[in-house]
């Protein structure tokens, strides 16, 4: 998720954010790739690293430009200093001398803030020992998740293998790519404990495997629903809308579990009880839903994201609740739903046909009691 995102449409600072970026777009993303402290024994690791961005920046696979202060020093070495290779000046003696040299030229003067030297840097000296060391890559601009992620892991897995001391990169984009990453796994495993709990609480609640079964269904229904209604309500999966979403799950039971505990209070057969629960219970819940719709409608009206990615997932969390809840739910009952024992019981006919007649208008019952009193007499 952009930050800037996060800024009210009406806002003068994202307008001017839109303008900057419709104006001067951006070619790609820098990025710094940092070292610790290093010396001419480990300039063939710098060599490796080098050839191996470049390599990519070739292709265009990933990286737009490499900027390396050691490419730099190379040509520097074989134009400037008559070096034929970088091998002949990777020694004590000769390594901190050509470095000072290039950071003080003109075509080495830009790399010279990109050092942090043990002491200072002193023309025609030799450079003092490095503690640390930068240079940048450019990461081409990609259309999503899909490609930046796999391009930051190989970056980091060029970087790792290069086995330069503490050699890291980073751009501020690493903290949104981090979230694009690692949120379709945070997602799945809330969503999941989430769903678990619903399941676990309305079993014991409702005591009931069959309907629970059922009420848990219609969760996942209602939760399908919202997530496919938000793509078309240009809701993309953010960090505010994964919280938002996990939240609608313990708002989207409450429509269902009701009608399926008055479902288990009614009596009669399916459809009997399918329509008492909701003669019963219904225009609570209806009542429930609204109120909730009511107190989000102002919010409806916010320019900022937060709100309004509040506002379009319980909206959606209350119509699909309701329409689930209400009409769904009491069709499932009404067809599939378990019966009252008792009234199983009730229906099953009287077997008459040993018990002898009487003179007289006796219902079977009135029968057995009379020949139960005859015998205690």
């Amino acid at each position: 998720m952009d930050f800037a995102a996060l800024i009210p449409s009406d806002s003068y600072l994202q307008k001017f954010h839109s303008l900057s970026k419709n104006l001067y777009p951006n070619k790609g993303w820098p990025t710094e790739i940092y070292t610790a402290e290093f010396d001419d024994t480990d300039l063939h690791k710098f060599e490796e690293l080098t050839n191996q961005l470049n390599e990519l920046q070739m292709s265009k696979t990933y990286l737009l430009d490499v900027d390396s202060w050691w490419s730099n020093l190379k040509k520097y070495s074989e134009e400037k200093a008559n070096f034929t290779t970088w091998q002949d000046f990777a020694n004590p003696a000769e390594f901190p001398v050509i470095l000072s040299d290039f950071l003080f030229s003109s075509q080495g003067s830009r790399f010279k803030p990109n050092f942090m030297f043990d002491g200072d840097l002193l023309c025609n000296q030799a450079a003092p020992p490095i503690k640390a060391s930068k240079f940048t890559i450019e990461y081409i601009l990609f259309k999503g998740p899909e490609e930046h992620i796999p391009a930051r892991r190989k970056i980091e897995e060029i970087v790792k293998n290069s086995d330069i001391s503490g050699a890291f990169s980073f751009v501020k984009e690493y903290a949104l790519w981090e979230t694009d990453e690692i949120i379709g796994l945070e997602i799945w495993r809330n969503v999941g404990l989430a769903m678990a709990c619903v399941f676990i609480v309305t079993l014991i609640l409702l005591a009931n495997f069959s309907v629970c079964l059922m009420v848990f269904t219609i969760v996942i229904i209602t939760f399908v629903d919202i997530v496919g209604f938000l793509h078309f309500w240009d809701i993309t999966i953010d960090v505010i809308s994964c919280i938002n979403l996990v939240l609608s799950i313990g708002l989207c039971v409450d429509y269902s579990v009701h009608i399926g505990h008055a479902f288990l209070v009614a009596k009669g057969s399916r459809q009997e009880k399918a329509v008492e629960a909701v003669a019963t219970i219904g225009p609570a819940v209806f009542n429930g839903g609204m109120t909730t719709f009511l107190a989000l409608v102002l919010i409806g009206a916010s320019t900022s994201h937060v709100f309004v990615t509040f506002f379009k997932v319980f909206v959606l969390t209350v119509l699909f609740g309701l329409f689930h809840g209400l009409i769904l739910f009491p069709v499932i009952l009404s067809l599939v739903g378990p019966l009252d024992k008792s009234s199983s019981t009730d229906s099953i006919p009287a077997n008459t046909d040993s018990v002898p007649a009487e003179t007289g208008q006796h219902t079977n019952q009135g029968y057995v009691l009379d020949v139960l009193g005859d015998k205690i007499k």
